[in-house]
């Protein structure tokens, strides 16, 4: 009661584990959620869903639903989606109303990671590289990634040749057993070091700074509330040159 609460869902809140668009219950599991968890809004009148956008400070937050709409990573089609059309539109032109000098995409499975061999929006190359480009294109700065479902923590950054870095925080587990035996994902390129965490764990963003010096520290903790690790990320470096 003393702060807001906002949630998206991945596989094992929206159904079995990896479902997808297929799943004869979403309807009822969309309703389940709206009684559970006081997001502003659920998707759009014609496009339901759990999407949404919120505001904390200068921070806007785009909540994906990468479940309602997706199709199995296993389809073998060219135009195979994870959050579809709709919904990707009203991304677009959510982002493109925003003013917030930092953004904060979040969506229940990883985004930008490029070793994943479990679920990810690398499954679906063309979508994800539409908005990709879409964030190049419309220069889309202070952008960040928050993502969970891998049973770790990691903080990941992809250098971009035409824009800034990108940054993801994957967080999770909080209270399901953790993957120990990574080895792919604990040794990848894009894993910044000492972020990966075979523990569980919960993470904190914290947003400082007066306006030309904002920055955003990510720490990881320990569910006992040990601190394991913090990185500091300017605001102004999240912006094409």
């Amino acid at each position: 009661r003393t702060a807001h609460h906002y949630a998206i869902w991945d596989d094992h809140e929206f159904g079995p584990n990896d479902s997808n668009s297929s799943y004869p219950f979403k309807g009822e599991t969309l309703k389940l959620f709206k009684q559970n968890w006081a997001n502003p809004t659920y998707g759009l009148p014609e496009t339901p869903g759990i999407f949404t956008t919120f505001s904390y400070n200068d921070a806007d937050f785009f909540l994906l639903d990468n479940r309602y709409y997706r199709d199995s990573d296993k389809l073998k089609a060219d135009d195979k989606a994870k959050i579809g059309a709709a919904q990707m539109r009203w991304l677009k032109n959510a982002m493109l109303a925003s003013t917030a000098a930092i953004k904060i995409i979040a969506a229940g499975g990883q985004i930008t990671n490029i070793v994943n061999t479990a679920e990810g929006w690398d499954k679906f190359p063309r979508e994800r590289d539409e908005m990709l480009k879409f964030l190049v294109d419309h220069n889309i700065n202070g952008v960040l990634f928050l993502t969970g479902d891998r049973h770790f923590t990691s903080m990941m950054k992809t250098e971009r040749t035409d824009s800034y870095p990108l940054y993801e925080l994957t967080c999770s587990p909080m209270t399901a057993g953790p993957i120990t035996n990574s080895k792919r994902d604990r040794e990848n390129p894009q894993v910044l070091a000492d972020t990966f965490v075979d523990q569980r764990n919960f993470c904190t963003l914290d947003f400082s700074g007066k306006k030309d010096e904002r920055k955003i520290t990510v720490r990881s903790f320990s569910t006992e509330g040990k601190q394991l690790w913090e990185k500091q990320l300017r605001v102004a470096e999240l912006v094409k040159k």
